[in-house]
């Protein structure tokens, strides 16, 4: 079996296929700045029925998420609608089944603090997939 990435040609031994968690990592390794995966081989994306998971905020939250220290979201709730919405759209174009889960800003301070991680947009997505996991924080 042959998976593409990036122009780059890659065998898969004997023909197994690539875990979930081989192929989040692969369309969370080739994102674009605005943390979306650039679009992948049809023959990746259809091996998982796993939805990319986005984070979502409640207008409430979004004060206490932009001023985190070293967060690198919009200034404004309504900016951040926009390239969520973007997120969504560029995601579901390139083939992945797209869910939104609800963010906590103190959850996901807990789980920034002790990893050294700063409290950025693509620390938000990795929070978002451990928590869809199952992980508490």
């Amino acid at each position: 079996m042959v998976i593409e990435l990036r122009g780059q040609t890659n065998l898969v031994a004997s023909g197994a296929f690539p875990s979930h968690r081989q192929v989040l990592w692969c369309s969370m390794r080739i994102q674009t700045e605005v943390g979306m995966p650039r679009q992948v081989s049809p023959k990746v994306r259809s091996m998982t029925s796993e939805p990319y998971l986005l984070p979502a905020i409640f207008r409430r939250d979004y004060e206490a998420f932009s001023r985190l220290n070293g967060s690198d979201l919009p200034e404004t709730y309504d900016e951040w609608l926009k390239v969520h919405a973007e997120m969504k759209a560029r995601s579901g174009r390139a083939g992945f089944i797209v869910e939104e889960r609800q963010v906590d800003p103190r959850e996901f301070v807990r789980y920034c603090s002790p990893r050294g991680l700063a409290p950025n947009r693509n620390s938000l997505l990795i929070f978002v997939q451990e928590k869809a996991a199952g992980r508490k924080y």
